[in-house]
């Protein structure tokens, strides 16, 4: 008996190969999420803020104005959606499983934009898939439960409009996620720069609209109720304290745990914060610290994307770019959650191997200090602290690797271990 002949032409069948495997890390992100639940379930804050939030939206309050938003306007999607998806009747445990479910969506989309912007020859497409999907399962038992794939997924969206030479679109998909979450304005004068050298010069003009138009037209339904609760958003950060795992936070607990002492330490701004001279004194420094690091970065991007000696791949400089970007902007901040290397999933296949292992390192230790090491790190455990200075201490190696990468490095050793 003859075998039916197939109805699915040679490109049907690839494009479901493909979506079939930028599906992968979603499947293992989700698994891990749901498996660690029962172990991490008390360590989750903000999925209620963001029930609340969705409760409070979907009664009819403006947020802002009826009550208080510490999130970027755009924030609301996520926020929101998973309410609006299973219906407004929903129960905390119903909203939680739609929440992982859209966060397993916007990982997909993430995967799926890899996909289409590296290399298809050999096994390329596998190992980025592998390279996503490791990181995410590590993640997963907190970054499950927090929004920041959203922003991620629009900043992935507008690295592949970058890809394509669309300059405005682009710029409208960086103002979405500006507007979902602050820190993809650090891409911007990497994108205008990469735009400038090769697209043409002014194509950074309609990246720059297209990010102001949208962060606007994000604001405009919020601004009849005022400003003082939209303007809140953008200080909120400027009136925290040191979180207790960023970089200062960690070198001021390795100080008191070897001299014996627990540093104090108090809940504000939804997280745990040094509570100390030192640590007031540390604060006011970090705003300056990021001008004057990110202004070397952006010197350094500037004489390396000019360079007339530059003959590297255009997509991998900017992936490569915007990973040095994001890596300034979480080691000059005072503070470091571990949701935030989330942010780096976009362009993560841009690593060498040995970069890559190095992130994976910097994930596994993350994952061990919160949720399941946090209490012992509160206590200031010696062997914890030293823990997260390490991972602190490979987070600004993998920064200064990268910039060496892209300064020494000949371009026919990109993507070599």
């Amino acid at each position: 008996m003859k075998p039916l002949p197939s109805t699915i032409s040679p490109v049907g069948v690839a494009l479901i190969r493909a979506i079939a495997l930028s599906g992968v890390p979603s499947i293992v992100f989700v698994a891990i999420a749901l498996l660690s639940w029962p172990l991490t379930s008390q360590t989750h804050p903000d999925l209620g803020l963001y029930f609340r939030v969705a409760e409070l939206v979907a009664s009819g309050n403006l947020p802002y104005r009826d009550f208080r938003f510490e999130y970027p306007p755009f924030a609301l999607v996520p926020c929101v959606a998973p309410l609006v998806w299973g219906g407004s009747a929903q129960t905390p445990e119903m909203y939680r499983l739609a929440f992982l479910f859209f966060n397993a969506a916007y990982l997909m989309v993430i995967a799926r934009v890899v996909q289409l912007i590296i290399p298809k020859e050999g096994k390329s497409e596998l190992i980025a898939m592998a390279a996503l999907a490791i990181p995410a399962g590590i993640l997963a038992p907190f970054l499950a439960w927090r929004y920041d794939l959203f922003p991620a997924m629009l900043t992935a969206l507008a690295f592949l409009g970058a890809v394509h030479r669309k300059p405005l679109f682009c710029g409208a998909l960086l103002g979405l996620a500006i507007s979902a979450k602050l820190y993809p304005v650090v891409l911007v004068p990497i994108f205008a720069l990469w735009f400038a050298r090769f697209v043409n010069k002014r194509s950074a003009v309609p990246l720059v609209l297209g990010v102001l138009t949208t962060v606007a037209l994000t604001l405009l339904p919020f601004c009849g109720g005022g400003l003082s609760g939209i303007v809140r958003v953008f200080t909120f950060h400027s009136q925290r304290g040191i979180h207790i795992e960023s970089l200062s936070g960690g070198l001021i607990l390795l100080m008191s745990s070897l001299a014996g002492e627990v540093s104090p330490t108090g809940v504000s701004f939804g997280a745990w914060h040094l509570v100390s001279p030192a640590a007031d004194a540390l604060a006011v420094w970090h705003g300056p610290l990021f001008v004057v690091l990110f202004g070397i970065f952006l010197a350094v991007a500037w004489q390396f994307i000019f360079s007339e000696s530059n003959h590297r791949d255009p997509t991998a400089q900017l992936g490569l770019l915007s990973l040095g970007a994001l890596l300034v902007f979480i080691v000059s901040n005072k503070v470091l959650s571990p949701q935030y290397l989330a942010w780096m999933f976009p362009f993560v296949p841009f690593f060498r191997i040995k970069q890559l292992s190095c992130f994976v390192l910097v994930c596994l230790a993350s994952t061990f200090i919160f949720p399941f090491g946090y209490n012992y790190l509160l206590a200031g455990n010696v062997w914890i602290v030293l823990l997260l200075n390490a991972r602190n201490l490979l987070i600004v190696g993998l920064l200064f690797w990268i910039a060496w990468d892209f300064t020494h490095s000949p371009p026919e050793r990109r993507g070599s271990k």
